[in-house]
């Protein structure tokens, strides 16, 4: 019997492998993906259950590799020639005796056909067998986006699901399969009862993060717009779906699904005040979901820009007038408050988490309430993947308070963190270079310039200020 493996997070990363993980990401944000794989595949081999590191190295490879498609192609699930390299003899003999090794080579094989149906099937194999069902059902989850034509692993996969009592979900591969194959009798039946098990299910389901998710009362309905929402839409297209959506909605106005998707497409119509206002709405129905919370606050923060964006063309097109101005004041300095007293009720609800402490200390920055935002960016420096931003605004939040020693302490602490000059790195190399011109030290000013003129000639003033000190 194999002892099972704990799928894991960042948090319990080693610190080796956590420096690979936030170079890599930091890769990732230069568009450096093939650079990232290599950086990311002994991460998820030293620790098989970090299964969103997996998920990013899949990206990674897809991306390096020209989003090759597994699996061949085939008709009725027949190969009709053509189609990738499986996994090697070695891997799948390694796989039956010591599927952790396994995990490991099969990600090496990947690396040129990431999305290679029998290899993923093989990871799903190995996860499974050593208990990371989350991983193994990944796994399968990925052949089913990108190689449908698969039937046969498919059909393990909507058995996957029964077994686990995602009966919705192995309806929807059922119904993959019977597009694929419309003889397969046991994938148009197995799509009926599926559904029919679905809608016998409670109309709430609790996740394992205590939230709840209430289930459209039409099992149908939701699927169809699920399978509307993965797909490019016109604008023509979207606004026939908001006016279904908003019909069931009429019907049935505390259904989490139908709001939270009448909330999407509001969102995908850029009309961002009705977005927020049923993303709230779904919020109070999930019974506070997170995620739909963050939504809301994106929703809200959008919204917000575009009003003010309105008011300062009004204005710049007339200047002097008055009542623009106090308007401008008003709306910034109301959405400011409302932005700040988010933010508070945020923490409050969950004062471990250190993104919602640094977007408080963010807000509390620009309201230029510098010794209110300290404490908080303070601890916000807990979370490893915004360590470095962190650092960049707390030095900007020392400076403002005149203390210019410590923002150079900061700055410099979050510049040697970052290996690679990316966007935080060319903006502490370019505020360092100001703390330093404030301090007279020519030497350090001019070198924190032209480290970024070396790398981006375009970036700020950059090139203006070290060509002038020549």
């Amino acid at each position: 019997m194999l002892d099972s493996i704990p799928e894991t997070t960042e948090s319990a990363l080693q610190a080796n492998d956590r420096q690979l993980w936030l170079k890599a990401l930091s890769s990732i944000q230069q568009n450096n993906e093939a650079y990232a794989a290599t950086l990311l595949l002994p991460v998820v081999t030293n620790n098989p259950g970090f299964l969103e590191a997996r998920k990013t190295l899949r990206k990674c490879q897809a991306v390096a590799a020209g989003n090759k498609s597994g699996g061949g192609t085939k008709v009725f699930g027949l190969s009709i020639g053509g189609g990738s390299k499986g996994a090697s003899s070695k891997t799948k003999s390694l796989a039956k005796k010591d599927p952790v090794s396994a995990l490991g080579e099969i990600e090496k094989e990947l690396n040129d056909d990431p999305h290679n149906a029998e290899l993923n099937d093989l990871i799903h194999d190995c996860a499974a067998a050593l208990g990371m069902i989350n991983t193994a059902e990944y796994a399968l989850e990925t052949v089913h986006k990108h190689a449908p034509e698969n039937t046969k692993i498919l059909h393990k996969l909507a058995n996957f699901y029964v077994a686990s009592k995602k009966f919705t979900e192995a309806a929807k591969v059922y119904q993959t399969i019977a597009k694929e194959d419309p003889t397969d009798s046991t994938a148009v039946k197995g799509e009926k009862d599926c559904m029919a098990k679905a809608s016998m299910q409670s109309s709430t389901e609790t996740a394992a993060d205590g939230s709840v998710n209430l289930k459209m009362r039409d099992d149908s309905l939701r699927v169809e717009l699920e399978k509307q929402s993965k797909t490019g839409l016109t604008k023509e297209q979207l606004g026939q779906r908001r006016d279904q959506l908003i019909a069931a909605y009429n019907e049935n106005q505390n259904d989490l699904g139908t709001v939270q998707s009448l909330a999407e497409t509001y969102e995908q119509l850029d009309d961002f005040p009705n977005a927020y206002t049923f993303y709230s709405w779904a919020y109070q129905l999930s019974e506070n979901d997170k995620t739909i919370q963050n939504k809301a606050s994106d929703m809200k923060s959008k919204a917000d820009r575009i009003n003010i964006s309105a008011v300062e063309s009004a204005l710049a097109a007339d200047p002097t007038n008055a009542d623009l101005q106090a308007q401008l004041k008003e709306l910034k300095s109301s959405t400011l408050a409302e932005r700040i007293a988010d933010c508070e009720a945020r923490v409050e609800q969950n004062p471990t988490d250190g993104l919602l402490r640094y977007d408080l200390g963010k807000a509390y920055y620009d309201a230029e309430r510098f010794g209110d935002a300290i404490p908080h960016l303070q601890q916000a420096k807990t979370n490893p993947a915004i360590e470095t931003k962190v650092l960049l605004l707390l030095g900007q939040t020392f400076d403002a308070k005149g203390m210019t020693d410590m923002a150079i302490d900061q700055l410099n602490n979050a510049n040697e963190r970052i290996v690679i000059m990316d966007g935080i790195k060319k903006e502490t190399l370019y505020q360092l270079a100001l703390l330093h011109e404030k301090t007279d030290n020519k030497e350090k000013y001019i070198e924190c310039l032209k480290e970024i003129y070396s790398a981006d000639y375009g970036y700020r003033d950059v090139a203006q200020r070290v060509e002038s000190s020549y």
